[in-house]
């Protein structure tokens, strides 16, 4: 009887191995393909990232020239608001109406940077 057992046992061993060993080939062939298939995709991986690797470049100059022109941007508007400000300062001191006299500067501020451009 126990030799029955370790026979069976034996049989059933030998069974999930050939199942294992059968799984693990499949899987070898899967990967063969797959690394086959990554090979030949490579000369057009290589030019997509060349792609996208100038689209980033270019897009980072753009953003360079953007901040720069944002900066000199930053640099007249506070030159701007400073003079309105102390126009706005001057009017409430000499108890002028300025609401009057900062609408007419606005408009004549507005006039000098367009005629400057």
């Amino acid at each position: 009887m126990l030799q029955l057992f370790f026979t069976i046992s034996f049989i059933a061993e030998i069974i999930v191995c050939v199942w294992i060993v059968s799984k693990l080939q499949k899987f070898d062939k899967q990967v063969l393909e797959m690394n086959k298939q990554i090979v030949e995709f490579q000369p057009e991986l290589k030019q997509a990232l060349a792609k996208t690797k100038t689209t980033v470049n270019k897009t980072m100059t753009a953003f360079r020239s953007l901040v720069s022109v944002i900066g000199n941007t930053k640099g007249e508007c506070k030159k701007l608001f400073s003079k309105n400000f102390l126009s706005a300062l001057g009017c409430l001191i000499l108890k002028i109406p300025f609401k009057q006299v900062l609408n007419i500067l606005d408009v004549i501020f507005v006039l000098k940077k367009l005629l400057k451009a």
